[in-house]
């Protein structure tokens, strides 16, 4: 059972990742792969492990210059069956 949720998470994730990969494809942004926003993340704005998921989506927006991270946050923020994070995931990134 476990095993099944586990792979629900991230089946829910990646297809959360792909549509704002696509999305970052239709608006032109600077970045064209969600690898390379999340590497010049790393490179310049992750300023501590404590930073909130809403934080570090707000500084994705902010380097693509898009508000496609928002945007999908507000899209699934009030679905139950969405898989939840913790800190701990967002600190690994």
């Amino acid at each position: 059972m476990a095993t099944q949720r586990s792979a629900a998470c991230v089946l829910e994730w990646c297809g959360i990742f792909l549509e704002a990969q696509y999305q970052l494809k239709l608006q032109q942004a600077k970045y064209k792969t969600i690898a390379e926003l999340i590497q010049a993340y790393q490179a310049c704005c992750k300023v501590s492990d404590q930073q909130s998921g809403r934080q570090f989506l707000t500084e994705l927006d902010k380097l693509s210059k898009t508000a496609v991270f928002n945007n999908l946050y507000l899209k699934y923020k009030n679905r139950t069956d969405f898989p939840k994070l913790k800190q701990k995931h967002f600190n690994a990134l």
